[in-house]
């Protein structure tokens, strides 16, 4: 019964892994049975999992419970009452507190991806952009992803992925502050980065206000906003 447990926690592991590794790709991948969100789906199969080790030894005075930190990442139930859990369940809250541990959220796995998307788009460029002068076919490339930036700055449900110049951010907003270290960008929680991305910031209004320059993103199907 014991390995059966320890089994099961590990089978959570591989699972959370899978769904972690696929999501922060953009990948689409099917979500736990019965949830609704992220983290929700990882805090399911854990309650499970040291559920049935609450009953396995529900009968023993003290028990030690050794766990990843990779399943407390993704371990939230704050909005759960304390009679609702087991004592195993109460105690890793409890853990999570004493620790102040930082749980991750849908929030934080979204601005993750975001991370990994403009890192793996800027390392596509930064191969590319020798080849351009020399080699058709990665010039065409370029341009290609060159105008689909222009039309859509920003895009929800993004469906190319799988390419590396089209994985960046799937949101759809005028406006988000990043946190920038060179080529390296980050997105902090509630939008507390120093520096704004932006049309104003990038000098848009200014383009635009050129004679003709209005006329001439809009025939081109460019974005104005």
């Amino acid at each position: 019964m014991k390995d059966s447990g320890l089994v099961r926690i590990k089978l959570v592991i591989c699972h959370i892994k899978t769904y972690a590794r696929e999501r922060s790709r953009g990948r689409p991948i099917k979500q736990f049975r019965n949830t609704v969100s992220y983290v929700g789906a990882q805090t399911q199969c854990i309650l499970q999992a040291i559920g049935r080790l609450d009953r396995t030894f529900n009968k023993v005075a003290e028990v030690t419970v050794m766990i990843g930190d990779g399943v407390l990442d993704y371990y939230n139930v704050t909005s759960m009452a304390p009679y609702q859990l087991g004592p195993i369940a109460q105690a890793l809250q409890d853990y999570q507190r004493q620790s102040h541990w930082r749980v991750v959220t849908s929030e934080v796995v979204k601005k993750e991806r975001w991370r990994n998307h403009t890192n793996q788009s800027q390392e596509f460029f930064n191969q590319v952009k020798h080849d351009l002068q020399v080699k058709a076919v990665v010039a065409r490339r370029y341009q290609k992803a060159r105008e689909f930036y222009l039309q859509h700055p920003t895009l929800m449900n993004n469906q190319r992925t799988d390419q590396p110049e089209f994985a960046y951010l799937d949101m759809q907003a005028n406006a988000y502050y990043v946190q920038r270290n060179g080529e390296m960008f980050d997105f902090p929680e509630n939008n507390n980065g120093r520096e704004s991305i932006s049309a104003a910031a990038a000098g848009l209004p200014i383009l635009l206000a050129y004679p003709g320059m209005l006329a001439h993103f809009k025939q081109n199907q460019w974005a104005i906003e």
